[in-house]
């Protein structure tokens, strides 16, 4: 589940855990997590993290 948020967080497409591995295996994965800003996060981004975190609680 945290690595499915950071994946929606910065934009990478993932559809299960094979191509979470592969974002995460990326050389620039940890910079862009270190360097991300909280202020670029979409009103969409948003929704989809807030619905993502309610179907993951059964509030969904």
């Amino acid at each position: 589940m945290a690595l499915e948020s950071i994946c929606m967080l910065i934009g990478e497409p993932y559809t299960d855990w094979k191509s979470i591995r592969q974002i995460i295996m990326k050389e620039n994965f940890i910079p862009t997590i270190a360097n991300f800003s909280t202020e670029d996060i979409t009103d969409d981004t948003r929704i989809k993290m807030e619905n993502h975190a309610n179907k993951a609680v059964g509030l969904w």
